[in-house]
């Protein structure tokens, strides 16, 4: 993005506290490149919040992507944004991959590179383990307390083993998470095997004579450790590889609006930019013709006044532009099936907006300008102007402020704004669309009387 941080907000469940501080985390190392605006557990808060523009985008967060994970399927992130311009899209859906692919790639050279080795060895020592730990608590149940001893050194030998093959990084335990482990407790792996073998150095069998239920009690809680972690171990190995290659995912999802294609996306672009153009040629070289032909001259003499001559051409012109407009809008609905989801007055009334606001362009135009070809070379700037700087061919996001001020003085750059809202999102016309086309197309208005009306008394 060249116009600043993407700014988003984070939707993910209230419990899942170490994933949100995770995430929190890892969105504070791209601070340049996004900016977390809050965090939130409901789904539509965060959509109005995008909806309403005060953040660019929402990520939506699984509520469990480990457990999927370890099912076996992808856990699907989603991120919902509100960009209509299908190249914008492609970039949000471009970056958004490039992310989760760079995450998928840590993941992977972790898991494969240790997490399933480390598991391998790991899986044996530990169901040796259980099976002590079996032989153990029935040597306590029988009274055996020799037998219990021997089986709790081989045990204790054993977890030995265990804990030398996981190491001191815990790896397999980090890579995965606590969920992974079967533990919803945060404990690692080698924490919790160290957990078992203290309990088992606590083990005091005391004479035989005294009662061992509460050895056999923990004889049984560390049976029940050693099988969480071997069924943890063969739920990690039972994975599909390709979910180990790419275990997260993201669909990208446009909210407040209707999805469109490429060329669906430029229909009202293409309708408001010629029916601008053809208002602001028309207009231009109206009075230049005129001019030419000796026109004014007649006007000048007849009881007719600024106001009626300007007037005139406002409605005739008018009235030829919307026969246009209506023959393009039919094509564009009917005939291709562009989309319309707000109200079919809305769309009429921008297009008379946008051609009453453009004859006022072309009047002004024609009042200064003083041939047929100076009137064609001023629209053709214009036009122009249009293509580059109104949004039709480069969203203004990515234009600098300084031309975003220039392109806020065409018409077509409010027209076109409006009517992808009323077309795609369904929404009414704003105030400013009103107040820039209406007001604007006003003072155009005023400004080429007054420019007739001097020109008519200097002839």
């Amino acid at each position: 993005r060249d116009n600043g941080p993407m700014h988003a907000m984070l939707v993910i469940q209230e419990d899942n506290v170490a994933l949100r501080e995770e995430l929190e985390a890892r969105v504070a190392e791209l601070e340049d490149d996004i900016v977390l605006q809050g965090t939130t557990s409901d789904r539509s808060e965060a959509v109005a919040q995008v909806r309403a523009e005060r953040v660019d985008v929402a990520l939506v967060v699984p509520p469990d992507p480990y457990g999927t994970v370890r099912d076996g399927e992808q856990a699907v992130f989603e991120l919902l944004h509100e960009t209509l311009d299908p190249f914008e899209q492609a970039t949000i859906s471009l970056v958004a991959r490039a992310a989760i692919d760079a995450v998928n790639r840590e993941l992977l050279a972790e898991v494969i590179a240790t997490g399933q080795d480390e598991s391998a060895e790991v899986e044996p020592l530990i169901g040796a383990s259980r099976e002590s730990a079996t032989l153990l608590r029935t040597a306590l149940e029988s009274g055996d307390t020799a037998e219990a001893r021997a089986q709790r050194v081989r045990l204790s030998q054993q977890l030995e083993a265990v804990d030398q093959v996981v190491g001191p990084t815990d790896s397999l335990s980090k890579t995965l998470g606590s969920q992974l482990a079967g533990d919803g407790a945060a404990a690692g792996l080698g924490e919790r095997l160290a957990d078992v073998a203290d309990r088992i150095d606590e083990l005091d069998f005391g004479s035989v004579d005294e009662p061992l239920n509460d050895e056999i009690d923990d004889v049984r809680t560390i049976e029940t450790d050693l099988e969480e972690l071997e069924v943890a171990l063969a739920d990690f190995q039972g994975v599909k590889p390709e979910v180990l290659v790419s275990p997260l995912a993201v669909d990208t999802q446009l909210v407040g609006a209707v999805q469109v294609d490429v060329t669906d996306f430029y229909a009202p672009g293409v309708i408001t930019l010629l029916l601008q153009h053809l208002a602001i040629t028309f207009a231009s070289l109206s009075l230049v013709r005129e001019r030419a032909l000796g026109t004014t001259e007649v006007f000048r003499v007849a009881p007719l006044g600024p106001t009626h001559i300007l007037t005139g051409k406002y409605i005739g012109y008018t009235l030829g532009a919307s026969v246009v407009a209506a023959a393009l809008s039919l094509l564009t609905l009917v005939v291709f099936g562009v989309p319309l989801e707000g109200s079919y007055v809305d769309y009429a009334v921008i297009q008379v907006l946008l051609i009453f606001a453009s004859l006022g362009v072309g009047f002004v135009i024609s009042s200064i300008v003083t041939s047929d070809t100076q009137a064609v070379n001023v629209a053709m700037i214009v036009l122009l102007l249009s293509i580059f700087f109104s949004g039709f061919f480069l969203s203004l996001d990515r234009l600098l402020p300084e031309v975003r001020a220039v392109s806020w003085m065409l018409p077509i750059t409010h027209a076109l704004d409006s009517m992808r809202d009323v077309m795609f999102r369904g929404l009414r016309i704003e105030l400013r669309t009103w107040l820039a086309l209406l007001g604007g197309g006003a003072a155009l208005y005023a400004t080429g009387w007054v420019m007739m009306y001097r020109r008519l008394r200097s002839a």
